[in-house]
This record gives structure tokens, sequence and C-alpha cells, in this order.
């Protein structure tokens, strides 16, 4: 999925970029790192994502900025980033990625999967049934469904196009080699 242009709606950490994406956001959280004396204290993480013309937007952010908060402790500002915190920042940074995919141009959230999905059934929408009943259609749409998920970005294409027709993956990777030879004809 390629967005549109936007500008006026672009965080100021990109409006400095060279080149210029056309579309950039990014989403703010915290986490805590264990205190030398027991107790918590706050560091501040950001995840960036950004496009540039062409690009499609990706799961996980391009970027990942954490700061260990100014009133934090001495001990924990002197530990700074570490493994710990990391694991801490893992988990929060994975249910961002679940939960902040871009559908599409309106701004609709999805995940890969449903967007995978719902662009494998629109390509192999009016696919025969088997390329008996006609292999160049057959061929076609079936190439045509995982060029589209390639470009998507998704990697299991063989996987979710086996399973949308009901057919094993072996299967489907025969009937690819078939239609990049050049299917029926």
């Amino acid at each position: 999925m390629v967005l549109k242009r936007i500008s006026d709606a672009m965080p100021k950490w990109a409006q400095t970029m060279e080149p210029r994406p056309i579309w950039a956001h990014s989403k703010e959280g915290e986490v805590w790192a264990q205190g030398v004396e027991g107790g918590e204290e706050n560091c501040k993480i950001e995840a960036r994502w950004w496009v540039y013309e062409g690009e499609v937007v990706s799961d996980s952010p391009r970027q990942l900025v954490i700061t260990v908060s100014e009133d934090a402790s001495a001990g924990v500002r002197g530990r700074g980033v570490t493994a710990g915190l990391m694991r801490q920042v893992e988990r929060v940074l994975s249910q961002w990625v679940r939960d902040t995919h871009w559908g599409d141009e309106t701004g609709v959230a999805t995940t890969m999967e449903e967007r995978a999905r719902a662009l494998a059934q629109r390509h192999l929408q009016g696919m025969p049934s088997s390329p008996r009943v006609d292999g160049t259609t057959y061929y076609s749409k079936l190439l045509g469904a995982v060029v589209a998920l390639d470009d998507l970005g998704y990697e299991n294409s063989n996987r979710l196009i086996a399973e949308l027709l009901g057919k094993s993956r072996e299967t489907i990777k025969t009937q690819l080699r078939v239609a990049r030879r050049g299917g029926a004809s």
C-alpha cells in the first residue's frame, strides 16, 4: 500500500529529513527501569514510521528513540539503556506493532495478515476452480496474487494462497512454477 502525500500533519522530527518523506507518524509511551533502591523510574520511548515516494509502509517502525528520564535516579541514568529495559521496550513495541498497522490512505488500521488476505482474495476473485477449466486465467490470477502479496511485503504468500484455495503449499508451489513458465499457453 502506498500512501498519499501529506505535509501539514508531518511530525516536527520528519520535517527536517532529507529526502523528505511523504508520510510520517510516531507513537510515544513509557517503560519503567528498575531503580537502584528497588523502585521504578520512567523511561520514554518513541517509535517512528516514515515513507518515501513509492514505498510501502512497514509494520515495524524504522526508528526507535529511548530516553532515560532526567528525573530518574543517578543509578538508573548511570546504567542507561540496559538489556532489562530493552526487554520491556520489546513488549511495548510488540503491542504497538500489533495495534498500529496502516490499512490505506483513509487511515483504517488493519493487521498485515488482514491486508494480505483481502488483497489475495481480490486477486483470486473469479479464478477458475482448476487450471483444467481455464489454464490461462487460473495461472494469471495465481501469479497476480503472489506478485501483489510480494509488493505488499507479505512473506507467507504460498501459505495464504494455499489456505484460500484449499490446496497444499506444494501444489501451489508447483502451480506457480507452471505459471512463471507461461501457464497453459
